[in-house]
């Protein structure tokens, strides 16, 4: 593959797909191809950081947590989103969060024997992967079955809540989830049951990968259990709310 092969490739993909894949100032055109083959190849989690997420047989699009009092993180690493519209659906359960994070390169190299982005003891090591995509100060949001959200700009001693709008629509019974990373506006958002839930946090921009995080717990209630749990991720979501039909067409 040449450059020149690599940029008639780009020039030659859709609207919507070279919407997603502005180039960067500097970038190569092999590289910009590369994007572009992730925008066409299903989502998988080809990044695992910590010791205690595991594939589900042998699927990258599954992960399970196979530790109590476990910390680990599965990464979509391959598939950075960089501007756009980005649609996902996770299943999820047990200790597991999804949502967004920066590019984390080479992580999954280090054996880190733990490793969650909440986690401030790590905040020294992910700032020194800074870049000039990185844009804003949203460098995580991670949303929990419980209906919190997190997000952070990995400064200081800890994460803020999302006091986020849909907060009381949310039904924790559900296990399907929704996400739109709108890098046009900025904006991650939910939905259930085809439709918008509500929007967890505005102000993203830069680039991102898609996430699901564990750290297992035990249940509170009688009678007590380990709650592991697993998560997976398919790209795209299957939308019903008419205004959002509306919207994704647009």
């Amino acid at each position: 593959m040449t450059e020149e092969a690599a940029r008639r490739i780009y020039e030659s993909a859709s609207d919507e797909e070279k919407a997603m894949l502005p180039r960067h100032d500097g970038e190569g055109w092999i590289e910009l191809y590369h994007h572009l083959l992730m925008l066409r190849v299903r989502l998988t989690f080809d990044q695992i950081i910590g010791r205690d997420v595991k594939y589900q047989e042998g699927d990258k699009t599954a992960v399970r947590a196979v530790r109590h009092n476990g910390q680990s993180s599965a990464i979509c690493g391959n598939y950075i989103m960089r501007a756009g519209k980005h649609w996902t659906t996770f299943v999820y359960g047990g200790g597991f969060s999804v949502g967004v994070i920066r590019p984390l390169p080479g992580w999954d190299q280090r054996t880190l024997e733990e490793f969650l982005p909440i986690n401030s003891r790590h905040w020294d090591g992910l700032r020194r992967e800074r870049s000039t995509r990185w844009v804003g100060d949203v460098h995580f949001c991670h949303f929990y079955r419980t209906g919190q959200c997190y997000y952070s700009n990995w400064e200081g001693h800890g994460c803020t809540a999302s006091y986020w709008d849909g907060y009381n629509n949310y039904d924790r019974e559900v296990d399907t989830l929704g996400m739109l990373l709108d890098l046009d506006s900025g904006t991650l958002s939910v939905y259930q049951k085809g439709q918008k839930v509500g929007t967890l946090k505005d102000g993203l921009a830069g680039v991102y990968c898609w996430t699901a995080c564990t750290a297992c717990f035990t249940r509170t209630l009688s009678p007590r259990t380990l709650i592991f749990g697993s998560a997976s991720i398919e790209r795209g979501y299957g939308v019903t709310d008419v205004q959002v039909e509306q919207y994704m067409s647009a």
